[in-house]
């Protein structure tokens, strides 16, 4: 079974709720639009995802609810890519590696 996050939420949401640096670094309050989009997209992941092989040698993690769909891709490699639509809004990370950002020049 997949993992409840919807107590998680309510705690963000109460957290995030404080004023303008928050967090003491310049921390912005979460939002409504975020908190709601968020909800959205816990929804998927309360689901079991499917799972299949991806053209390019990758895993594909699949969740789907309605009309909604989040794909989380990994490999080939150390490379995480993540698409979907939730909420009538398209989604779509760039390729990442554990070592983006993080490589000595």
């Amino acid at each position: 079974q997949a993992p409840d996050h919807r107590q998680g939420l309510r705690h963000l949401a109460a957290a995030g709720r404080g004023p303008s640096n928050w967090d003491g670094y310049g921390g912005d309050p979460i939002t409504p639009e975020t908190l709601a989009f968020a909800k959205k997209v816990s929804r998927l992941l309360e689901h079991k995802p499917d799972d299949a092989p991806g053209g390019d040698g990758s895993i594909c993690w699949e969740w789907r609810e309605g009309d909604d769909i989040l794909c989380l891709d990994v490999g080939p490699g150390e490379i995480i890519r993540m698409y979907g639509r939730v909420g009538g809004q398209f989604l779509r990370s760039a390729p990442q590696s554990p070592d983006d950002g993080q490589s000595s020049p």
